[in-house]
């Protein structure tokens, strides 16, 4: 695991070019969030406005990660070793037909994710009520979320069995998140290298966890960790610029390195858990 964890840092130093496609997503999406905040809900222009964004993520998830899978998939014919590749704007040709070849796959899993994502805090939000009870809910609910001196004033007001109930719901609901993360972590990569079935993918998804469920339990806790390191960073930030953008530059790093460490980790244990999606369409 260590090996993995090196290799995949010499991976992505060697591949830098894998941060032009989501830098230019980010540049996209940030374009087009505006128009989103200023439409209606329930108007024909959000619908638009959103369906092409969710558009866009799949587009983007399915030539990026067929990016990366190539390269998992060439470090392990490579007898695993992270030795440079000149891959430059050559592994930019992979995107195009990762698009094409991955696209259904990742709408597909788009939509289960957000099947998965409901039934997970829908069950949660059941066993809250049965376990806590409803905590007391303000009738301006929005409002008062959105604001914090609303919030704090509501807060304040509560008794000290509410804030206990409130307490215990937050720590349910941040719990239903991290057992959410930790069972799709798998799940994007083993779309791109195993199958094209995202239903399948997922469940084995699940058997590579149980297989390995000591280093699946290392690379969250990487992702957790490096959260925090990111959040600390984001707020001693602040509003200087320079920080902002080490705090970015960081980011991006984080985010190449532990897609690639996912990847990588998916591939090296590809024998044991499914046959590569690479060698079966050559």
């Amino acid at each position: 695991m260590i090996k993995i964890l090196k290799d995949s840092w010499g991976l992505t130093k060697n591949n830098l070019v894998l941060a032009y496609p989501l830098i230019f997503f980010f540049w996209i999406i940030t374009m087009l969030l505006p128009a989103v905040s200023g439409a209606e809900i329930r108007s024909l222009k959000f619908g638009i406005i959103f369906a092409n964004i969710i558009g866009l993520v799949v587009v983007f998830w399915s030539g990026w990660f067929e990016m990366f899978a190539k390269i998992a998939v060439s470090y392990k014919q490579d007898n695993k070793t992270a030795r440079k590749k000149e891959y430059s704007f050559v592994l930019m040709k992979e995107f195009l037909p990762g698009v094409g070849k991955n696209f259904l796959s990742y709408l597909g899993g788009l939509f289960l994710y957000f099947l998965l994502f409901c039934l997970i805090f829908l069950l949660a939000g059941l066993l809250g009520v049965k376990l806590f009870g409803v905590p007391q809910v303000p009738e301006n609910l929005m409002a008062v979320f959105s604001d914090k001196q609303a919030l704090y004033k509501f807060l304040s007001s509560l008794s000290e069995t509410d804030k206990l109930i409130y307490l215990k719901w937050n720590m349910l609901t941040v719990s239903a998140g991290a057992f959410f993360s930790l069972i799709t972590m798998l799940w994007a990569p083993m779309i791109a290298l195993c199958t094209l079935n995202p239903l399948k993918a997922f469940f084995l998804n699940l058997k590579l966890m149980l297989k390995k469920p000591l280093q699946v339990i290392l690379l969250y806790l990487i992702y957790l960790g490096a959260n925090m390191i990111l959040s600390l960073i984001s707020s001693v930030a602040g509003s200087n610029l320079l920080l902002q953008l080490i705090a970015i530059t960081v980011m991006f790093l984080f985010i190449l390195y532990y897609l690639m460490l996912l990847f990588v980790f998916v591939e090296e244990n590809n024998e044991s858990s499914c046959d590569s999606r690479f060698d079966c369409v050559g």
